[in-house]
């Protein structure tokens, strides 16, 4: 688990979660939205199924699940059930005691808990806006083998690694070994 904070936000696992929630819940294919909550619950636990296996990394899936469902407004108290569970059980300290936290820092810990429950169980008066977030396509599939030029007339080759369906369509290029003032024919990159 990567922690830098006793913030109830403050580890990577959370941040995770969050963000990929997020991402989902903002999808928009320029007609519908993508993704209903019942379709995210699903897809949630299937890519964070490592994580519910463990005790101590699924306190973060659930307190990000609450905390972006709270932000975003949306009425489903599942994960506040959970969220509420954890503290109970003390399960969020013990993982802080078993990773060497500082006595202070658990309490601490415990106290943002407690605030964020009682944060969780009243509506948010500013939700979050459900922003419409379009994906695009990459301009290069993956595999392409490209040439350019460069100001001094020398050519240069070039292949995409990763093509992802992302708000800028995203591609991954990487610099071949080829330096020349001919243009490499394609058998030349290969």
């Amino acid at each position: 688990m990567g922690t830098w904070s006793v913030a109830i936000n403050g580890n990577d696992e959370f941040r995770t979660v969050y963000d990929y929630f997020k991402e989902l819940y903002t999808e928009y294919d320029g007609k519908k939205w993508v993704y209903d909550i019942p379709g995210i619950k699903q897809l949630m636990e299937e890519t964070f199924a490592f994580l519910l296996s463990k005790e101590e990394l699924a306190k973060e899936y659930w307190l990000a699940l609450a905390k972006v469902g709270w932000d975003f407004g949306i009425e489903d108290d599942w994960a506040i059930k959970k969220v509420k569970e954890i503290v109970a059980a003390g399960t969020d300290s013990k993982a802080w005691k078993e990773l060497g936290g500082k006595e202070k820092d658990i309490k601490k810990r415990e106290k943002l808990l407690s605030e964020f429950i009682s944060k969780l169980s009243a509506s948010n008066p500013r939700p979050f806006k459900r922003g419409k977030v379009v994906k695009v396509q990459p301009v290069f599939s993956k595999g392409d083998l490209l040439t350019f030029r460069d100001t001094e007339g020398m050519y240069y080759g070039a292949v995409v690694t990763g093509a992802y369906r992302d708000t800028k369509g995203t591609n991954i290029i990487h610099l071949l070994d080829y330096r020349s003032v001919q243009k490499p024919a394609k058998e030349e990159l290969v």
